[in-house]
């Protein structure tokens, strides 16, 4: 199995010259190029509605990365939490990507004791991280904020890879060879982590009395064609 914190320490660790080198460090890209301002607009705007995001909202960011969307969207909220694993994401977000309604932490997003931390956040998104969570730390996870939210709070789940539309992504031949041998074979990474079944995500939230609502990707996403993203409410109280 692909240990992802020690993936994260080293993935592509670029000098930072701007915002394309920041995209391009937390996989913002199509074909190794950083998407475009006007897609990850879109991008961020899709997460402030889905969110129903305001002034008076504390957003808990797990897996913040860099920081390049929790700044965007720390425009719409009172404040906002960022946990990341990755030394070296964190200590760019906080050198490139600061505000001061925004807090970053260094930490595992499965731990108890940073989730636990009295910011009394009522909104959470987890931003293209899922596919670096096992279903049984997903399990676990969910089962922590089960107890801690409260009672109808959000939780807006971006980029799930669809194991329904893998073959979306590794459209050509050399694509589906590398990922027959290098994945499946040699057991070696792509950088892409876990494709995610929608029946396991419609099981635990059901185990764990979330509401589980799944959106499709807007089409001028270049990623809409293999992920979709999800909302869960917590159905607990």
């Amino acid at each position: 199995m692909i240990d992802w914190y020690k993936f994260w320490q080293k993935y592509r660790l670029v000098k930072i010259n701007d915002e394309n080198d920041l995209l391009f460090q937390v996989g913002k890209t199509v074909n190794q190029k950083p998407i475009s301002k006007k897609e990850f607009n879109l991008y961020v705007q899709n997460i402030k509605n889905k969110l129903s995001l305001n002034g008076k909202d504390i957003l808990l960011d797990l897996g913040c990365g860099n920081g390049i969307v929790t700044y965007e969207l720390s425009n719409y909220v009172k404040q906002v939490i960022g946990i990341d694993f990755s030394n070296a994401l964190i200590t760019n977000a906080k050198k490139y990507k600061s505000r001061d309604n925004i807090h970053y932490n260094e930490g595992n997003i499965l731990d108890k004791k940073i989730l636990q931390i009295d910011y009394g956040y009522n909104k959470i998104l987890i931003s293209a991280t899922l596919q670096y969570i096992s279903l049984s730390n997903f399990s676990e996870l969910l089962n922590n904020l089960s107890f801690i939210l409260p009672n109808r709070s959000k939780i807006y789940i971006t980029d799930i890879l669809d194991a329904d539309r893998k073959w979306n992504y590794f459209r050509t031949f050399r694509q589906k060879f590398d990922y027959l041998i290098k994945i499946k074979l040699l057991r070696k990474s792509l950088g892409l982590g876990k494709w995610w079944n929608k029946n396991e995500i419609i099981t635990l939230a059901d185990k764990y009395n979330f509401s589980c609502k799944f959106f499709s990707q807007n089409e001028k996403l270049s990623s809409s064609h293999y992920r979709f993203d999800i909302l869960l409410i917590n159905e607990s109280g």
